[in-house]
C-alpha cells in the first residue's frame, strides 16, 4: 500500500488531475468498476490537491480486481475487424446484445464520433457514461465496464466509506521505494529498452485479490493461459504474429468506414438517378 501511495504522490504533488485520470483508467482496467470511474470523475471537479485523492488510491488498492473488461474489449474489437458484428450500423439497446456486440457497436459509434447514438444506447445515463469516457481521452472501455456491470453483480463492488490516510505526504515522498525488477513492463521506458513485450507483461499480471478466484491447481500467471472470460483468446490474439494494437485497428476501421460512406452516397446517387430516368 505504502508503495501505491509514494507513486502516487510523485504524480499527484505536481499533476493531481492526472493522478485522478490514471485512477479513473485503473478503475476501468483494473476493477473494471464503472461506478468508482464515475466517483472520480465527479470528485475531480472540486480541483483537489494531492493529499485528497489519497483515499482513492487506498480504495482503489483495496479493491479485488479484474482484467475481464480488457479482455472482452481486445475480443470485440477482433470480432469487428473481421466483420463478424451483424447489423453494423445499428446500436444496440441495453438488452438487445451480448456483451462482445454491445462493445463492438460502441467501437463503430466511437470511430463514426456519433454522441446521438451514445445517447440513445445509454438512455438516462449517458451524461454519466459520457463523462467518464470523456475524462479519460475517450477510451471505449468506460463502455465496457457500464454495460458488463448491469449484466454482472460481482463487478458491482462497494467503495465506501473511504478509508483514512494516515500519512503526511512529506513522509511518503521521503520513502524509498524499490521497483522490482518484474514492474519495469512493456509501458515502462526500461522495459521498451529491455524489449520486453505481452508475453512478459502477462506472465507478470497477477491479481492477488481477485473478483474471478484461480481455481486450485491452476498457476496464477500464464502468457497463454487464464481463468476469466475472454482472457485466453485475447492472450492468444495480442501474442499472435499478426497482432494489431487497438490504435491501429482503429485505423483500419475509420478508413473502411469511410469507403462505406462513400460507397453509400454513391448508391443514393444512382437509386435517385434510376429514379428520374423511370418515374
Amino acid at each position: 500500500m505504502d508503495s501505491c501511495l509514494y507513486w502516487s504522490v510523485q504524480i499527484g504533488c505536481e499533476y493531481p488531475n492526472a493522478l485522478l485520470k490514471r485512477l479513473c483508467q485503473n478503475a476501468l482496467e483494473d476493477a473494471g468498476s464503472f461506478a468508482f470511474a464515475l466517483e472520480i470523475v465527479e470528485f475531480s471537479k472540486t480541483k483537489p490537491c494531492v493529499y485528497k485523492i489519497l483515499p482513492f488510491v487506498v480504495a482503489l488498492a483495496k479493491m479485488r480486481k479484474t482484467h475481464v473488461c480488457n479482455w472482452m474489449n481486445r475480443v470485440a474489437v477482433q470480432k469487428l475487424y473481421d466483420w463478424k458484428i451483424a447489423k453494423i450500423g445499428s446500436m444496440p439497446s441495453f438488452n438487445s446484445h451480448d456483451e462482445l456486440e454491445f462493445t463492438a457497436h460502441c467501437l463503430v459509434a466511437h470511430i463514426r464520433r456519433d454522441n446521438k447514438a451514445f445517447e440513445k444506447t445509454f438512455g438516462s445515463e449517458a451524461r454519466n457514461v459520457m463523462k467518464v469516457y470523456n475524462f479519460v481521452n475517450k477510451d471505449v472501455l468506460g463502455f465496457s465496464c457500464w454495460h458488463m456491470a448491469k449484466r454482472r453483480k460481482e463487478l458491482r463492488q462497494e467503495f465506501y466509506p473511504l478509508p483514512e490516510v494516515n500519512r503526511t505526504v512529506e513522509s511518503l515522498l521521503a520513502m524509498e521505494v524499490v521497483v522490482p525488477d518484474y514492474c519495469y513492463c512493456k509501458h515502462t521506458y526500461e522495459g521498451a529498452v529491455r524489449k520486453r513485450g505481452y508475453k512478459h507483461f502477462f506472465e507478470n499480471l497477477v491479481f492477488e485479490n481477485r473478483v474471478y478466484p484461480i481455481p486450485a491447481g491452476r498457476p496464477d500467471a500464464s502468457a497463454v493461459g487464464g481463468v476469466e472470460d475472454y482472457e485466453i483468446l485475447a492472450k492468444m490474439l495480442t501474442l499472435s504474429s499478426q497482432f494489431k494494437s487497438n490504435r491501429e485497428f482503429y485505423n483500419v476501421l475509420a478508413c473502411r468506414e469511410e469507403f462505406t460512406k462513400t460507397e453509400r452516397i454513391v448508391e443514393e446517387q444512382e437509386n435517385k438517378y434510376l429514379q428520374m430516368m423511370f418515374s
